[in-house]
Formats: C-alpha cells, sequence, structure tokens
C-alpha cells in the first residue's frame, strides 16, 4: 500500500519553521484553488518504476504538440523491431 493510501502527507511540514510552512501551506492552496478553478483537479500518475507514467505523458503531449519534447524524429519511439507506433485519441464532449 502506498504512503498516500495510508494518509502519510506527501510533504511532511512539521520539521519547517511555523511561519515558512505557513507560507508553503497558503501557496500550496493557491496553487490547488487555481488548478482546480482552471482544469477541474490535480491529476496524478502514480506507480513503481517501469509501470508506464512517463510514457503515458509522453503520449498525451505527443498528441498535443504532434511531435516528442525529446527526440528530433519519431524513429526512437517506436518499440525496438515493431513497424509502428499507434497513439489514439478520443475526445468526448
Amino acid at each position: 500500500m502506498s504512503d498516500q493510501a495510508k494518509g502519510v502527507p506527501l510533504l511532511d511540514l512539521r520539521r519547517i519553521d511555523e511561519s515558512l510552512a505557513n507560507q508553503m501551506r497558503e501557496a500550496f492552496d493557491r496553487v490547488r484553488r487555481e488548478l482546480t478553478e482552471r482544469f477541474g483537479g490535480v491529476t496524478a500518475f502514480v506507480g513503481r518504476n517501469g509501470q508506464g507514467k512517463t510514457n503515458l505523458v509522453e503520449a498525451v503531449d505527443y498528441i498535443a504538440r504532434l511531435s516528442s519534447h525529446r527526440v528530433s524524429s519519431d524513429a526512437p519511439l517506436v518499440r525496438h523491431g515493431a513497424d509502428q507506433a499507434v497513439v489514439a485519441q478520443q475526445q468526448n464532449h
């Protein structure tokens, strides 16, 4: 079970100076409110190494920009030995 599932906070502010901790809480609250107002909330991809989190984010980015942020051609994005890679998008209104 993950620490988050156990109710362990991602960031423990108890050992930080109280004034700084309050400023950080306020900043995090502002960011959370802004993201919620603009985008309906925050989505986090959580999992162990090698579970595909980066691949998922890279696929979404590729769909948005039709290019990769880390390579200049599409060839490195195709699995070794495969003829092609497929990224599909379904948009619901």
